[in-house]
């Protein structure tokens, strides 16, 4: 019984990750079709992949079993958590929903360009092709940006999976499961299109099943593996340090024993074949055919700086070690460039007002996981220091954590470096099942209480930026019943999908009309009556 449930768990993460997968090529095929005129691309794929990852997992299985609804009530949560309020962030209205818009009404993201913005033909597309499909099988975008919260659910039943496969407590891998999928990088960028907290999501998928196949070997987690391999590089370019990372371990782990490190290098040859040359080729394969490199255009010749003017001025002179030890213990602020300012130390645990107020940004760039994680990561690191008995599974995942934080030299930015907010929750692997009450456990009880109060937080400041921006959106919609509202795109901003949340009628004006008004730096709007 212990074991089907665990396998249940792993079925409905595997199935999670699949789905996403298949979402991707079938769109791509579709693309293709469109592309050559076989077919046009107004029809969704989305329900179709529904169905072959639904038949594909039972014939794995040899049965059909009621447990794969699981995955389906993880979907409907997830769209319904996205329906709540829309996303009014600066990337999500200049690129990611302009790609799904496009994708959605029959455009072509392989062939046809930019869509209207530079990065949408240069980044990975999965996000996209997921977001578009289902908003074309639904004829809407309001729950299109559901994938961050449905891959959370993925990596919330691989940690109960591990965990209880590994003895720990289950307790504490529900608790595991539950402060991963409430980081701080999901809850600030929660009703938007942002893909960080997926990549926090994926990064812990990898790592947990990397681990576990060094250790038993078996097939089911080296195919947890590549479908979350296949997934995180085709969200962002740094989906290769976590692939790179978990691999390299995984590969050293091997040593010397020839079959099992040939085995390796096979998973992450099936990694390399689907995940970059089908539903990666483009950007990866595209740009080296043109001879650009692989992740242009953030390397290589004609690169674009994208962080430079997102820093602290002082940030510039700094490696990226200075830049991770001031963002991690000062003040939450979102500083920049223009911004003027630079960091400001502060106690550990100390919250001002200030840093509540910063608190609703979805890129938050210093102390990016809220103003008290430097208190929780100074209470796991001396937990772990001076805690005996600390496991294999707990030392791999650590060194797996510092050596993405070493490959990643943007690491101070708090959503570049998701993975990071794993540290403070390693503690829970020292809870055994059944185990008498101890000192230590209160003392990981009163960790995670500083991370809820912590989370608790940035979840208030996050509904109160999402109430009121969807509060003045909805005044706006339904401000000309007997009219026609006429509204212009502020910043080259897509704006169809929040004025589709309202009932009345539009027209998209290219230049503003004269006496309209700004909401929010969106777009300007005049009711015609």
């Amino acid at each position: 019984m212990q074991k089907e449930l665990l396998n249940k768990w792993n079925y409905s993460s595997q199935f999670v990750l699949l789905f996403f997968v298949i979402t991707s090529i079938l769109s791509i095929i579709k693309q293709l079709a469109v592309h050559y005129s076989l077919i046009d691309g107004v029809h969704s794929v989305f329900i179709l992949s529904l169905i072959i990852t639904t038949a594909l997992l039972c014939a794995i299985r040899k049965k059909i079993d009621i447990w794969v609804l699981l995955p389906v009530v993880f979907l409907v949560i997830s769209c319904v958590q996205a329906y709540i309020y829309p996303d009014q962030s600066w990337d999500g209205l200049a690129y990611h929903q302009k790609a799904a818009w496009y994708l959605m009404h029959g455009g072509n993201l392989l062939f046809d360009g930019d869509a209207g913005n530079y990065w949408v033909a240069l980044y990975p597309k999965s996000t996209w092709f997921y977001a578009g499909e289902l908003g074309a099988q639904l004829g809407s975008m309001q729950f299109s940006s559901s994938y961050q919260l449905l891959i959370g659910f993925g990596m919330y039943s691989y940690v109960i999976y591990f965990f209880e496969k590994n003895g720990y407590s289950p307790i504490a891998a529900h608790i595991f499961a539950f402060m991963s999928l409430m980081s701080p990088i999901f809850i600030a960028q929660s009703f938007s299109y942002y893909v960080d907290a997926m990549m926090g999501f994926l990064a812990l998928v990898m790592m947990l099943s990397s681990i576990e196949y060094g250790n038993r070997r078996q097939t089911s987690d080296a195919l947890t593996l590549i479908l979350a391999s296949i997934i995180v590089v085709n969200i962002k370019f740094s989906g290769f340090l976590y692939v790179g990372a978990c691999f390299l371990i995984l590969g050293l782990r091997s040593l010397p024993k020839v079959k099992e490190t040939l085995k390796v290098c096979g998973i992450f040859a099936i990694f390399l074949v689907v995940g970059v040359g089908v539903i990666g080729a483009n950007p990866y394969v595209k740009n080296l055919a043109e001879g650009k490199s692989i992740f242009y255009p953030l390397f290589g010749e004609g690169k674009k700086d994208i962080i430079t003017f997102a820093q602290p001025v002082s940030f510039s002179s700094m490696n990226r070690f200075e830049k991770l030890f001031i963002s991690t213990f000062s003040k939450s602020e979102n500083i920049n460039k223009a911004a003027g300012t630079e960091p400001t130390f502060k106690i550990p645990g100390a919250v001002s007002k200030n840093e509540i107020a910063n608190l609703h940004h979805e890129d938050l760039r210093i102390a990016g996981f809220g103003p008290l994680y430097s208190l929780c990561l100074i209470m796991a690191i001396a937990f772990l220091l001076f805690s005996r008995g600390i496991d294999r599974n707990c030392k791999l995942l650590l060194v797996l954590i510092v050596l993405c934080t070493l490959l990643n030299p943007e690491s101070w930015w708090a959503r570049y470096a998701p993975h990071l907010y794993t540290l403070l929750l390693l503690p829970l692997l020292y809870i055994k099942p059944g185990e008498r009450f101890k000192l230590s456990t209160a003392y990981i009880g009163l960790l995670i209480a500083v991370m809820l109060f912590n989370v608790g937080l940035m979840t208030k400041a996050r509904i109160n930026a999402s109430r009121s921006f969807n509060n003045g959106l909805n005044w706006i919609l339904n401000s000309c019943p007997e009219g026609v509202l006429h509204v212009t795109p502020l910043n080259n901003f897509i704006v169809e999908p929040l004025l589709q949340r309202g009932s009345g009628r539009y027209v998209m004006d290219e230049t503003r009309q004269e006496g309209a008004k700004d909401y929010k730096r969106k777009f300007s709007y005049l009711c015609v009556r």
